[in-house]
């Protein structure tokens, strides 16, 4: 089953307004005739805007024992029977995450988050709030925001169910 992963109304805020300042940082030097920009600086900008869109999650999948967060490139994917407990978090800004490596509003938020609640955290998310987590036999915490959450914990309960009787 396939679930929608669509951005808040924050993160399109977020990332029309970065969007702009990039667009502007490009645009800038056409107007003041002033071409010395170091042209490193333009690709490393460029590049980690391609690659935030690259690694935005698209959908979530679950499928047979399988739960897939596709995107551009690299999806990820998790067994169903590693999970040992999925729960709602309703709002991802209450709880005061503090980003070590990732995108924090670009498109989503993804990457390595951490906070004094859960501790380290994974963020493959597309808004702040309407959350949930999968933490992993590891006790790794996976932050996921499909559209329709209550349909997703559904289905996964169904699968772990069907994966348990097994």
């Amino acid at each position: 089953m396939i679930f929608k992963a669509s951005m808040d109304t924050f993160t399109k805020n977020t990332t029309v307004i970065i969007s702009t300042v990039i667009g502007l940082i490009f645009i800038f030097p056409l107007f003041t005739k002033d071409y010395t920009y170091p042209v490193f600086l333009i690709f490393i900008i460029l590049g980690l805007y391609v690659i935030s869109f690259a690694l935005k999650p698209l959908r979530y999948k679950i499928n047979k024992n399988v739960i897939s967060i596709e995107r551009l490139v690299n999806d990820v994917s998790f067994n169903i029977s590693d999970i040992k407990l999925i729960q709602k978090v309703e709002d991802l800004s209450a709880l005061s995450s503090i980003r070590l490596f990732g995108i924090g509003g670009l498109f989503g938020f993804f990457g390595i988050f951490w906070n004094s609640k859960y501790g380290r955290m994974t963020y493959y998310a597309t808004k702040k709030n309407d959350s949930i987590m999968l933490i992993t036999n590891q006790n790794k915490k996976i932050v996921i925001t499909p559209d329709d959450k209550d349909a997703f914990l559904e289905c996964f309960l169904t699968m772990k169910t069907a994966a348990g009787n097994q």
